[in-house]
């Protein structure tokens, strides 16, 4: 009986599939566990703003002055609003219904998968799909993007799409200098529906030009007959993914629509000043966030990625290093070697060639460019590194990059090699233990470097989101107090994160009525952001993880009102 040969890319592939199934079902299962961020009611509302723009025929134009939101692309948020109107929400009343919420965060979820797939595509394409498959696992195990997954309307959309978008980068790239219509179209609307979720994310066509630029180069340089012809093909592929990318952006932007050209422009100069004045609490004490200190950036992102990260940057550096010190051989050109006899088919060997370090760098480029930019530039930073949620997937292609390398890696010993390998097994999981302890508020998660939870507590912001306001307005609702009359329940942030949980149920409202904070109210729910939970009064329960508490419920006898509504 002759034996079995298993495909390697074959096995990885369905290893990937695998583990893509296992996170979807555990997300399915427990996505309405999830409370609401208090940037939420505000998206919720742009939404319908950017409805009422359309189906008033360009005549409302309420969207084009709503706050700081005009700078933002409508693509995500009309989706939201989709989902929302299918579910049975009036238009022109965000925020009512049973399901409101819910159905917007389903968009948010699909957004959030779609970036597990494209970082698994992206490593693969670079480089195999057993790094494919270790990417979307270390994504999937990186608290910051799994717990945001759930809610982030703003932050998970532009970090899914800017993660096709690299793909689409590089998949265009290989087939220059005569990039075919359907890469090039992928490119376009990659980049497009990016742009159509945070303008401030055109540098991605300042990506993929340096990227093609790079290709190029090396192709010369590699000796490949490149004609005026060749030249000028690409240089109009650019310019037409650039205008068909450009408008797409604008086709869900009403502020971009008014003036195409100028407005974009300043979306992007307000992206990197965004007007943001509450203190952040960072290392003890608190900051301001315009700007933050320049340690800010690199401090948050060493304390919130689990140490698996880190220990493949490593092994990725010694396989950088192993592979600089050994003779060179000649040989076919690495793009043809390791990409597949189909490539080989399709494209002549020359112009074939794009070197995997070439490919490597694009991607740690794309993960550690934009960061060190933030931070020198001293743009505004806030609630961790929130905003900067969309390197993650690179990073996390890095990873699995870096994990396959040290495994196909001769020039360590296998002691060591496998000693490594253990050491981020064991990393993974023990984040995954992390995770099922804090869940629903994985995005609080701080690694071991720092003391967990409990070591960072009392130096940096914790549930800066309000999450916990769900699980607190329904313990309230399972333990009211006895009273003769409605009693009125108030948070410390906007009323809408504990409101929406209270107007679901009809049988609690005939004992509860909400209000706001600088209304007299008989309970408080108060998060620890800014010491909100220092409010007098006797404190009836206290909401926590790891012994950490994340939120009080706070009964104010006699009623008393005047604590200011933070976020």
């Amino acid at each position: 009986m002759s034996r079995i040969r298993w495909n390697p890319g074959t096995a990885w592939g369905w290893v990937g599939l695998f583990v893509f199934a296992l996170v979807v079902a555990a997300v399915l299962g427990t996505w309405r566990d999830y409370g609401l961020t208090w940037d939420e009611t505000f998206q919720a509302t742009y939404s319908e703003k950017i409805a009422l723009w359309f189906t008033s025929g360009f005549k409302n134009r309420e969207a084009l002055s709503y706050g700081n939101l005009r700078y933002y692309g409508g693509f995500a948020d009309m989706l939201g609003w989709l989902a929302a109107f299918v579910c049975g929400t009036p238009l022109s009343r965000p925020g009512t219904g049973q399901f409101y919420y819910e159905a917007r965060h389903l968009v948010t979820i699909g957004f959030g998968l779609g970036g597990l797939a494209a970082t698994y595509k992206l490593a693969t394409t670079v480089a195999n799909a057993r790094a494919g498959t270790l990417a979307m696992a270390a994504l999937a195990l990186t608290p910051l993007y799994y717990g945001h997954l759930f809610n982030n309307s703003k932050d998970i959309p532009f970090a899914a799409l800017f993660t096709w978008a690299l793909y689409a980068t590089v998949a265009s790239a290989r087939e220059l200098p005569r990039v075919s219509p359907k890469r090039a179209a992928a490119a376009a609307i990659a980049i497009g529906l990016t742009l159509a979720v945070r303008a401030g994310g055109v540098f991605v066509l300042g990506y993929l030009g340096l990227m093609w630029l790079a290709v190029l180069g090396q192709q010369w340089r590699r000796g490949v007959q490149l004609t005026a012809a060749d030249l000028t093909r690409a240089a109009a592929t650019m310019v037409a993914v650039c205008l068909v990318a450009w408008a797409l952006m604008l086709a869900f932007w009403p502020w971009g629509q008014v003036a195409p050209i100028s407005h974009p422009l300043e979306a992007i100069r307000a992206a990197a000043h965004f007007e943001f004045d509450r203190p952040q609490l960072f290392l003890g004490r608190y900051v301001t966030p315009a700007p933050p200190p320049l340690s800010y950036i690199p401090v948050w992102f060493s304390i919130v990625l689990p140490e698996f990260h880190f220990l493949a940057w490593m092994a990725g550096a010694v396989v950088l290093v192993s592979a600089w010190r050994s003779p060179r051989k000649r040989r076919m050109p690495a793009a043809v070697e390791g990409y597949g006899q189909n490539a080989v088919d399709r494209l002549s060997e020359q112009r074939l060639w794009i070197s995997r370090p070439l490919e490597v760098g694009f991607v740690a480029f794309a993960a550690f460019f934009l960061p060190a930019t933030v931070a020198l530039l001293r743009s505004t930073v806030y609630d961790g590194v929130r905003q900067l949620i969309f390197v993650l997937p690179p990073l996390c292609a890095l990873t699995g990059i870096a994990f396959s390398a040290w495994i196909d890696n001769g020039h360590v010993s296998r002691w060591l090699k496998a000693g490594l390998l253990l050491a981020a097994a064991l990393s993974a999981v023990a984040t995954l233990a992390e995770l099922v302890r804090l869940h629903p508020y994985e995005s609080i998660y701080f690694n071991h470097m720092v003391g967990g939870l409990r070591g960072a507590a009392s130096r940096f912001d914790t549930d800066y989101w309000g999450l916990s306001y769900r699980e607190g307005m329904e313990w309230v609702m399972r333990h009211t107090p006895p009273s003769p009359r409605p009693l009125a329940v108030a948070n410390c942030s906007f009323p809408f994160l504990s409101e929406y949980f209270l107007d679901k149920d009809p049988e609690a409202m005939k004992s509860l009525r909400h209000v706001t904070a600088r209304e007299p109210h008989d309970i408080l729910l108060a998060t620890t952001r800014w010491d909100c939970q220092k409010t007098p009064g006797q404190v009836m329960h206290v909401i926590g993880r790891e012994g950490i508490p994340l939120l009080y419920v706070i009964r104010r006898d006699p009623p008393a009102a005047g604590t200011a509504a933070i976020r």
